[in-house]
């Protein structure tokens, strides 16, 4: 009984102790508290041992960060700024809009992609375009992001098309067939944050794609474009 009654004040005692925000001065000092306000000049706060009592005030000039009870931390400047710890812009999902010429795209044509966060590193993209003589090509596909803005891309649509020529009794005639395939290429989604929810850039990728329709060769693939990125 002793020893659980020893186990239990322990645990109460590790728990009190994590639920707490450290407050930091400039000059080393640690204050135990509960931070209630934080303006853009001083700090309101409880102190920890002492909830039901008077609430402090502290200058943030005085502050060189807070521990928070769910282990964030907030930084502040000796300009009195505070400092959050927060995720770049281009961590998170986005939206992107592509225009410009190529397997992605067509000659020319607009491509629509989605990006999962950073660390799931996936881009699932479809484009529809003009081309000559078959009107328009598609193209959809999946981009594995391998370094940063450096991706793999692996998609199936259309490659061109193929033209050919019969000889009939009194005249020549002509078919023109639409071209498929996959296609492999490695590029990059290079954006600039203009704001905290866009984004503009540049899109280039080169590679191979095999067309499986009627030649079932293999031909170049290339990616050209202006992307619009929106988180």
């Amino acid at each position: 009984m002793y020893r659980l009654l020893v186990m239990l004040t322990i645990i109460v005692a590790c728990v009190e102790l994590h639920a707490q925000d450290i407050i930091i001065k400039r000059d080393g000092k640690e204050i135990p508290s509960k931070v209630l306000e934080i303006s853009s000049t001083e700090i309101r706060y409880k102190d920890f041992d002492f909830i039901s009592g008077p609430t402090r005030v502290l200058p943030i000039s005085q502050v060189v960060v807070i521990l928070y009870e769910n282990g964030k931390r907030e930084v502040f400047s000796s300009k009195d700024e505070a400092v959050k710890e927060q995720p770049e812009y281009n961590d998170k999902a986005s939206f992107l809009v592509g225009a410009g010429v190529g397997n992605s795209y067509g000659l020319p044509g607009i491509r629509f992609q989605f990006n999962t966060a950073k660390e799931d590193r996936f881009g699932f993209h479809a484009g529809i375009g003009l081309f000559p003589k078959i009107d328009f090509i598609v193209a959809a596909g999946v981009k594995y992001y391998v370094f940063k803005d450096v991706y793999l891309n692996a998609q199936f649509g259309t490659l061109g098309y193929n033209q050919r020529s019969f000889i009939g009794i009194s005249s020549i005639y002509t078919t023109i067939e639409a071209l498929y395939g996959p296609s492999l290429l490695i590029g990059g989604d290079w954006a600039w944050d203009i704001s905290q929810s866009f984004g503009l850039g540049i899109n280039a990728g080169l590679g191979m794609s095999y067309e499986v329709s009627a030649r079932q060769e293999f031909v170049p693939a290339i990616d050209l474009g202006v992307i619009f990125k929106f988180y």
